[in-house]
C-alpha cells in the first residue's frame, strides 16, 4: 500500500470520526437543553410548593391560636 492510499484511508477514518462526534455533540446538547428545561420546570414546582407550604404553616398556627385561645378562655 502507497502512503498516498494509507494517508488517504486515515483522513477517510478521521473525517468519518468527526462526523461521528459532531452528530453526538448535537444530541448531547439537545439532551442539554432538554434536562435544562426540566430543572427550570423542578425549580417552579419547588418554588409554588414552598408557597403552599407557607400557608399551610399559616392556616396551623391560625388554628393552633384559635384552639389555644378557646382553652384558655
Amino acid at each position: 500500500m502507497s502512503h498516498f492510499e494509507l494517508l488517504s484511508q486515515r483522513v477517510e477514518a478521521l473525517l468519518d470520526k468527526f462526523e461521528a462526534l459532531t452528530e453526538e455533540r448535537e444530541n448531547l446538547r439537545r439532551l442539554l437543553v432538554e434536562k435544562d428545561n426540566e430543572v427550570e420546570q423542578l425549580k417552579a414546582k419547588v418554588v409554588t410548593h414552598e408557597q403552599e407550604k407557607a400557608k399551610v404553616t399559616e392556616k396551623v398556627d391560625e388554628v393552633l391560636s384559635r384552639i389555644d385561645r378557646f382553652m384558655t378562655g
